[in-house]
Order: C-alpha cells, then structure tokens, then sequence
C-alpha cells in the first residue's frame, strides 16, 4: 500500500487544504462568532446548565454540593460541576460560565487529538487527519461544547475509554488498570454513559452466543460490574439514592401527566410510536453532523444490503411510510450500501469491526433510554453518535484506502481525492445552524433579576425551571421537580406540593403559567404541573419582553405567584418607570389596560398577552430610548 503519494511526503494536495480551512472556518464560525452576534450566556446555555453553575458556587462559598444552600444536590453531575468550582476558588463567582465555556472548548480541541490517535487504530494519518478535523468542526459538537453542561467532558472521557476498550477487545497492547479507571470514571461524568461498556459486554456474550470466537468472562466485562457496583453504592452513600435524581423527576412528571388523561389505546400507542420513530435511523444519529448519520445508517443497514443491494432503500421507504421522519441520512446511507455492501460485510464480520458493533448497540441503548423509556430527549444527550460515527468512517475509509483491489481503475492518490471531497460534502451539508437557540430564556432572565423588587432579597421562591432563577436572584431557591436533589418528590406523587412548599419556607413560586395549569397543550412533552399542586397559588406580577416566548400557549411570560396564606407584598399603587437602562426603560403597568406606545413618530398599541392578564401587575421593558405610554382611562408615562 502507497499511501505516501499526494498525502504524507512532500506538500498536501489542494484537496485536503481545503477540508482544514472549511473545518477551521466552521469551527471558529461556532466557536467565536456567536457571542459577537447576538448570542450570549441566556441563548448559550440552557436553563440545566445554571443549576450545575449554582452548585459550583455554593461549594466555592462553603455551602457544600448543593444547589439551595441547604439539600444535596444528588441531581447534577458530579464530576463537571467539581471542575467548575475549583476556579471558583481563586475567581470571582461571576466567572463561572466563562470558566464552563474555556473548559468546554479546551476538551473539545482534546477530543479532536483523541480522534486522531484512535482513527490511527483502523486507518491511515491522512484519514486520522481528515475525521479529526471533521470533529472539531461539526456545529452541533461546537456549541454543544460551550453549552456550559458537561458535554464536552463526556465526549472527551468517552473517547478514552473507547481507545482503552477497543484496544483490549482486538488484543493490542493496553493497560488493564487504564480500563477500569476509565470504565469506573464514565458513570461519573455523566450518568448514561455506562450504557456504553454494557453494550459491549452484551455485544460480546451475543457473538458468544452465535458461535463467535471470543474469551470468557474477563476484564472487560469485570469492569462493567465494578464500575456499576461503585457508582450505585457511591450515589447511595453521598445522595441517598442509588441513581441521580434528575434521571426519573421529570420523566415522572411527563409519564403521569399523560396518564392523567386517562389515554385510549389507540393514543398509548401513538404517544410511544412518536419516542420509537427517532429510533429508527431518525434525527438523532444526525445530530452531530449529516457525515456520522450516514456512517450510522451505512453500518447498522449493512446487514439487509448483504441479501440483497435494495433492501436497505426499501427499509428506509418503510419507515416514511410509518410516519418516521428526519431520514436524509439514513436515505444517504442507504444508497451508499448498494454500492459498498462489500466493505459493510468485511466491517461487520470480520475482528476488527468488532468494537464497531458494540458502540452501535451502545448509541442504541441510548436512544432506547431517552426516548421510549424516557421520554426526553435532548439534543446532548445524542452527540456521542460522533464517536460511533468516526469510527465507522475511521473502518471505511481504511478498507478504501488500505485494499489493493481495483488499484488500475482507482489509483490510491484518486482514492485519496475521493475521501477528501467525501469530507468537504458532508461539511457543507453542516452549514446553518442557529446560534440564538434559546430566546424564551431572556424572558427567564430579566424575571430572575427584577422579582427581588417585589420580594425582598432573602424570601424563598420554588421554580420547576430553576436554573436561572437561582444563578440571577439572590436569595434561596428551591426547585420544585425533584431533578436537582429529589426531596419534593414525594409530595408531587402524593399531590401535595404547595403544603411541601409550605413545610420548607417556600412564600412564592415564578415560572410560566404553562408549567403551573393542569393541562398541557403539548401531547408528547406534557409540561404542565398544576394537578400536583393541591392547592391554587395566587397570581401576583407577569414578567414579559416584547417579541419573546415559548412554542406553546402559556410560554409568553414569567409569572410571580403567592403561597396561598402568604403576606403577599403589594405590587404598586400606580403604573410607574421602574428604571431606565440602556436604550430603554422598564415599566411596571396594569395588565389589563390597554396601552399605546408612542415613539419615533410612530403609534402602535402595546400588546400584552392573555396569560399575562391573569396577573393584575406586568413588568416589561421596552428598548426604546424615548417615548411615551398612553392608558386607555388616560394614564401617561414619558421617559
């Protein structure tokens, strides 16, 4: 084999210049660009992500590993949330998610070094070159990294133990210690993780089963066991439970909620139909990138291609059919293998595609728990269908290049051009995603800052989406879904959760009125949680910004309600100018007047939506610089 010609001696072939300058541009693209152009940490970061900012700072400042000062916080990731309050020693609280987002690129450019020594493992430097660049530049994997959750760590530790684990299985040199450290340390970083040394485990007693040569029970499967033994005792021993809280809290929630309809078959089996289709090579073996979706439906359909070329288009077909969407991939791959079945087969049988199938099975698993089982998916869940995908293209394009065959009709330096424009397609194809991801999470923001106004800075309010409430309003917060620590959890299964509010301290409550009715406009993702109440909270003040909100009815502002029994404060007497901030002002206005806004010459009225009115206060701001607010009963404000 004479790979050196057009790609390791002498200068690098126009071709492969251009996959690292596309790859550099896309990952400076997603990596820079986003926080001088409209992004910041409310659209960089979602709301999960504070409360691992608010542990970090809690045991920065004595108040050990919990999210309210008090309980805790089982619910969150151990191990990134340790890496984020160990800056905080020496830094300034405030620092925290500069830190998250440094800490998440430098694991990502890491991770793109361990790509390159794993891909080393089944292919040649060029190839290890071209997949890592591939990696480092996937949008999804970059902003994923600066999400400010452990993502990144969870890449970067997943790739080690793949290399250790895949290693062991085909025999080559490795420490065996290595393996089960890292085995140990994965449930750690992020708890589904170790859905990944379990599939390897089964995948190895499934070719034991079919009459596959492998070795007994060893190591591999030791560490799987030891690893599993010491998270559970471990979770049990600092938290109390066997397994995180967050796992089952809002899963509960979501399961019950639909229960609580009392569902038909017929809707039983499309609720579950609808968390089964993604499964079924759907949007989340994409989601890192079009390059490792294919890579996904190329292996796992290989087997159909083997019979006959088409049946992996007619599985496809089938699945459109059924009402499974999102299968540009899957449709890419498919046709790929009537052309390659060859290369699918020698992959799938032969020893060193073996750690191929069990990280498959793994990402299966994966998907299984988040979606049917679950029922929340979320897209960081998915992105280690990045480390099945490199390998698999890693296994591909080692065959292509590594094989004498054909040599005379496609000579190695054009089998060479041919991977490389193979990677700028798929990059390409990559282009175009949004950077302000979460925009309904300014309005979460600006009601975090301004409810002290109203409460004082030391009452303690309870939130379901508690994550910027906590990191922005300065007294305690309890979250009131159980993800962070799981003490409110018996009181929502018993239906009691204002009197559990009332037992802890909890005087007020903020979140959408959405996330407090009792039935939820979403079938699939039933938010709603007013049925576990068991007692009605009194609306007191709406928190809304102009242009911003949720999907769904009910997501359109922020909302301050009362502890029934509570001394609740008195809003205002009058509509009045809260303050002036840059290039506007916020106001503090009854909800249900009609308002017109005058500025710049031009009149048109303030609208104010229908879920806010149920409050008889609003708070806005508006960024206008000057204006005037008419009332409809004549009331003016000018600023």
């Amino acid at each position: 084999m004479h790979l050196q010609q057009g790609t390791s001696e002498g200068h690098p072939s126009p071709l492969a210049v251009a996959v690292l300058v596309l790859a550099a541009v896309q990952l400076a693209v997603h990596a820079v660009l986003p926080w001088f152009f409209g992004a910041s940490e409310v659209h960089a970061f979602r709301d999960d992500a504070y409360y691992q900012f608010v542990v970090a700072r809690n045991l920065a400042n004595g108040l050990g590993f919990t999210f309210d000062g008090a309980h805790a916080a089982g619910g969150v990731q151990l191990v990134w949330t340790l890496l984020l309050a160990l800056p905080s020693l020496v830094l300034p609280a405030a620092a925290i998610p500069t830190v998250a987002v440094a800490l998440g690129l430098g694991l990502h450019f890491l991770s793109g070094l361990l790509v390159l020594r794993l891909v080393d493992l089944f292919a040649p430097r060029v190839v290890a070159v071209g997949l890592a660049a591939l990696f480092l530049s996937r949008p999804t994997l970059v902003l994923e990294a600066i999400n400010g959750q452990e993502t990144a760590l969870a890449l970067f530790c997943l790739l080690i133990w793949v290399r250790r684990a895949t290693e062991f299985e085909l025999e080559r040199r490795t420490s065996v210690v290595g393996l089960f450290v890292w085995t140990t340390v994965l449930p750690w970083v992020r708890t589904d993780l170790l859905v990944f040394p379990a599939a390897f485990v089964a995948w190895g007693l499934l070719a034991r089963c079919i009459g596959g040569a492998r070795r007994p029970f060893g190591a591999q499967e030791l560490a799987f066991v030891v690893s599993f033994g010491v998270y559970v005792f471990g979770q049990w021993l600092c938290f109390g439970h066997p397994l995180p809280a967050s796992g089952l809290a809002v899963p509960w929630l979501f399961h019950d909620a639909f229960a609580a309809t009392n569902p038909s078959a017929e809707q039983v089996a499309r609720q579950y139909w609808w968390f089964v289709r993604p499964v079924l090579l759907g949007g989340p073996y994409a989601v890192a990138g079009l390059g490792f979706g294919i890579a996904g439906a190329w292996w796992l359909l290989g087997p159909l291609a083997w019979r006959r070329g088409m049946l992996p288009l007619m599985f496809v077909g089938g699945a459109l059919l059924l009402g499974a969407a999102d299968l540009t991939a899957a449709f890419l791959g498919a046709v790929l293998l009537v052309f390659t079945r060859g290369v699918s087969r020698t992959i799938w049988l032969e020893r060193i595609g073996r750690p191929l199938g069990g990280l498959w099975f793994g990402f299966v698993l994966l998907l299984v728990l988040h979606l049917p089982l679950r029922w929340y998916p979320r897209d960081y869940y998915f992105v280690p269908v990045a480390v099945c995908g490199v390998v698999t293209l890693a296994l591909a394009a080692g065959l292509w290049l590594g094989t004498g065959l054909f040599v005379s009709i496609v000579p190695m330096v054009r089998r060479v051009a041919l991977f490389h424009v193979g990677l700028i397609v798929v990059m390409a194809a990559d282009l175009g995603i949004e950077f302000r991801r979460f925009p309904w999470q300014a309005e979460m923001k600006f009601a975090a800052q301004q409810v002290h106004r109203f409460t004082g800075d030391a009452a303690m309010i309870g939130a379901f989406n508690a994550g910027l409430l906590a990191w922005f309003y300065p007294g305690p917060v309890r979250n009131l879904d159980g993800a962070t620590d799981g003490a409110c959890i018996e009181a929502l299964r018993g239906r009691w959760l204002v009197a559990w509010m009332r037992e802890e301290g909890v005087e007020f409550v903020v979140d959408t009125p959405r996330q407090l009715a009792v039935d939820d406009p979403d079938p699939h993702y039933p938010h709603a949680s007013g049925r576990y109440l068991g007692e009605k909270l009194v609306p007191l003040l709406a928190f809304d910004l102009r242009g911003v909100g949720g999907r769904h009815k009910g997501t359109e502002c922020q909302m301050l309600w009362a502890l029934p029994g509570v001394l609740a404060p008195k809003i205002a007497d009058a509509d009045r100018i809260v303050e002036k901030v840059d290039q506007g002002v916020v106001l503090l206005l009854r909800s249900r007047v009609r308002w017109t806004l005058f500025a710049n010459g031009v009149e048109r009225p303030l609208r104010i939506p229908e879920s806010a009115q149920v409050a008889a206060w609003l708070l806005t701001r508006l960024d206008v610089a000057s204006g005037e607010l008419r009332g409809g009963d004549g009331t003016r404000l000018a600023w």
